[in-house]
């Protein structure tokens, strides 16, 4: 007999290989005497303490989960096996790391980056798995900055005051976090405070866009070239020009200072008065020309009057007379008379008569009025 770990045999269990004897009696009463070689074998139990990263595969089955897994067969001898893994699962890392703001340059891992850049760096952890880092970089660059200013008298820049043209710096930190080294290059312009030579002007004088018609002192506040403050003062002596206005009308021409006009209109003649300023002399002139009229040709029938003066006769006519301005005016009518026609007819007839579409039937005298050729 084989038998594992243990084996009983007549209501005795035994433990261990050997050869048992056994004495009873067989159902007729004799002796029965039994022997038996009984072979123990052990059942086996192993325990197996592992180690492994993210999963372990253990008789075919994966595990990704740390535990005691067991496993059961049957041995050589025809006896359980019965199997103890104790795993530790330890798991690769994926680290996301916090991002990280550096000035100009960041130094990871032995490496020194300048620029903003998403980083990746593999290595192992403490327990030998993988371990794969991501790093979002920001590189933000220390500032330098030039202003350059033009003031005038001062200029105050972060809270000190300058008046004299020169280069300043300034450091603080930027938004960033980063330096910002500042710096000014400043050129200061001084207001200017001017007194002009004096003007004397006829009538007006203009002044920066403001025209003065009385002797005064004039102050004017403007900006210089840089843009700073200019004050001028002026004294200013104004004398009156002279003005003089002629009307005039005249019939075909008109001469004024030694020039003859012929066309109406406005002239004028500038010459120097007594006080040194303008004499400005005005000829508003009207001409008013003589008419040489020669008429649109006249027939008429008989006679016709003309000017108060009747003409029975065809011939061409003369007059003169003046226009409503009082100048010449000479007039020529070609006239044409053509005599009036008149006829008479006698008829007799019988019952009636029509004439020029009129039927009469009374004996009488009738008339009929008809414009000739």
């Amino acid at each position: 007999m084989t038998a594992c770990d243990s084996y009983t045999w007549h209501g005795t269990t035994y433990i261990g290989s050997q050869t048992l004897e056994f004495d009873t009696v067989t159902d007729q009463g004799c002796d029965r005497h039994e022997t038996l070689v009984l072979t123990i074998s052990a059942s086996e139990e192993e325990t197996y303490n592992e180690t492994s990263c993210d999963y372990y595969t253990w008789h075919g089955t994966t595990y990704s989960v740390s535990g005691t897994y067991t496993f059961d067969t049957v041995s050589a001898s025809g006896c359980q096996r019965h199997e103890i893994l104790n795993l530790i699962i330890n798991e690769s890392e994926n680290v996301i790391l916090d991002p990280v703001t550096a000035c100009d340059s960041y130094t990871w891992h032995g490496t020194t980056y300048t620029g903003s850049q998403t980083l990746e760096f593999d290595t192992v952890t403490a327990q030998g798995c993988d371990r794969h880092e991501t790093l979002v970089l920001t590189i933000s660059a220390s500032e330098e900055e030039t202003y350059n200013e033009t003031s005038c008298d001062y200029y105050t820049w972060h809270g000190t005051t300058y008046s004299v043209s020169g280069t300043y710096t300034f450091d603080t930190v930027s938004a960033s976090g980063c330096q910002r080294h500042e710096i000014l290059n400043l050129t200061i312009n001084e207001s200017e405070y001017v007194t002009l030579d004096p003007v004397t002007a006829c009538d007006s004088y203009t002044w920066h866009g403001i025209t003065y018609t009385g002797s005064q002192t004039l102050e004017f506040d403007t900006v210089t070239a840089q843009g700073c403050d200019r004050h001028e003062t002026l004294e200013l002596t104004i004398s009156a020009s002279e003005e003089e206005t002629y009307n005039e009308t005249s019939c075909d021409y008109y001469t004024w200072h030694g020039t003859t006009y012929s066309v109406s209109g406005t002239y004028t003649f500038d010459t120097v008065s007594a006080s040194g300023c303008q004499r400005h002399e005005i000829l508003n002139l009207i001409i008013n020309e003589s008419e040489n009229v020669i008429l649109d040709p006249v027939t008429a029938c008989d006679s016709y009057t003309w000017h108060g003066t009747t003409y029975t006769g065809s011939q061409t006519l003369e007059f003169d007379t003046v226009t409503a301005q009082g100048c010449d005016r000479h007039e020529t009518l070609v006239l044409t008379i053509s005599a009036s026609e008149e006829e008479t007819y006698n008829e007799t007839s019988c019952d009636y008569y029509t004439w020029h579409g009129t039927t009469y039937s009374v004996s009488g005298t009738y008339t009929f009025d008809t414009v000739s050729a």
